[in-house]
């Protein structure tokens, strides 16, 4: 971030499994029968859940790649990150909480 001059980070959901599950739910016709909005749940859910594999993999892949960005994230927070963590890992998996527990916030630090 130092070579692009940047001195705040901001992040923001890119995926929220909660708000897009309640939409595809909401979608469904009123005229399916028990069994058929049953169905089609499971396949919402199945499909919420590959999003958020999806997530979770270009999150690792972005922060393998880019560790400042890993190392940027986990400086927000009261607790300090163990040394022995996997920092790259731990921001992924911050991120996936976040998207999963539907926490639409956003932060910045100077």
């Amino acid at each position: 971030m130092r070579s692009t001059q940047i001195s705040k980070a901001v992040v923001v959901n890119l995926f929220s499994a909660t708000v897009n599950r309640n939409i595809a739910l909401a979608s469904l016709d009123d005229g399916l029968s028990e069994s058929d909005t049953a169905k089609r749940t499971v396949d919402i859910d199945d499909w919420i859940r590959r999003e958020v594999i999806s997530f979770n993999q270009w999150n690792c892949d972005l922060s393998r790649q880019h560790p400042e960005l890993a190392a940027r994230l986990l400086t927000v927070g009261m607790h300090p990150v163990p040394a022995e963590m996997d920092k790259v890992e731990l921001a992924s998996w911050s991120d996936l909480c976040r998207a999963l527990l539907n926490v639409n916030e956003s932060f910045t630090r100077n």
